[in-house]
């Protein structure tokens, strides 16, 4: 059987197309356009011109769905819908406008699907798991395979963007800006200290894009080591030539969100102590098709 879910972010919006069972599915395909809804969010609301550019690419993922004869087709919302005062009105404004349903799911539920997701390709037992989104950053606390915490927290690679940056790159002082919302974000937050964190998400993936073209790394590798981070780090914050050009090359599609993307790894690395990101090809979408459509 094949299914085909939609995931609405603040970033990006994403259609993944599966085929199997829950212990035996593979993805068919996926493809994704760069909707930035976050840019159309002011006084903590949507606009009708978000509204209009969401319903509008999720059209053109559902004729394409159409045109693949898959019935089941699932909408789900994260922090773009999530973390706004006019979420009953955006959705019912979109349903009409497509005649498709969307979930808005909950930042706990957002970061439990990461975690189930990352789980089916990384078998580490006990530690913590990130999801640095568009809107919103999820972390999992586990151990021994059994959740101790999932939270969601209101920092993302494109909201910390549109907050502070007013040009191409983060000048030095935005980068304090970005820097300080983090550091006050994850000052309450309890997050233990482990050798390795599990990311997922487009931000973890842009970053490992960044390392494996950066040291010239086999493109299957799936491992960041922190040592690593620090280096491109400190190219991507003080040597802004190079830091374009590295970006270009590597994540084109994250030339504005990939350096807030990496401020908020970089703080949770150093409250951490890790020693790598292990990242894992699946996340939420492959969470949410297991545990809430493959029952």
């Amino acid at each position: 059987m094949k299914y085909a879910i939609l995931d609405i972010g603040a970033n990006s919006i994403r259609l993944c197309v599966y085929e199997g069972t829950k212990n035996n599915f593979k993805t068919l395909f996926t493809k994704k356009v760069m909707a930035g809804l976050a840019y159309y969010v002011k006084n903590d609301e949507m606009s009708n011109q978000g509204i209009i550019e969401a319903s509008n690419v999720i059209n053109e993922f559902k004729e394409l769905v159409n045109n693949f004869n898959i019935e089941n087709f699932h909408i789900f919302a994260t922090a773009s819908f999530r973390n706004i005062t006019n979420t009953e009105f955006v959705v019912e404004e979109i349903e009409k406008l497509t005649g498709e349903t969307i979930e808005v799911i909950s930042g706990e539920d957002e970061a439990l699907y990461g975690f189930t997701g990352a789980k089916l390709k990384v078998k580490a037992k006990s530690g913590i798991v990130i999801d640095i989104g568009g809107g919103s950053t999820e972390i999992v606390d586990f151990e021994k395979d059994k959740v101790n915490y999932a939270q969601s927290l209101p920092i993302g690679s494109l909201n910390l963007y549109s907050m502070y940056v007013s040009e191409f790159l983060p000048t030095d002082k935005e980068q304090r800006n970005i820097k300080n919302k983090i550091q006050k974000i994850l000052k309450d937050v309890d997050i233990k200290q482990t050798n390795t964190i599990c990311g997922v998400g487009g931000t973890i993936k842009a970053a490992l894009k960044l390392t494996n073209s950066y040291f010239k790394l086999n493109k299957d590798n799936t491992i960041i080591k922190r040592e690593q981070m620090e280096e491109i780090k400190k190219i991507l914050l003080n040597k802004p030539q190079k830091a374009k050009n590295i970006i270009i090359k590597a994540c084109p599609d994250r030339v504005h969100t990939i350096i807030p993307g990496i401020l908020i790894v970089d703080e949770i690395l150093k409250r951490t102590n890790a020693k790598e990101i292990v990242v894992s090809k699946y996340g939420v979408r492959e969470g949410y098709l297991c545990q809430k459509i493959m029952q």
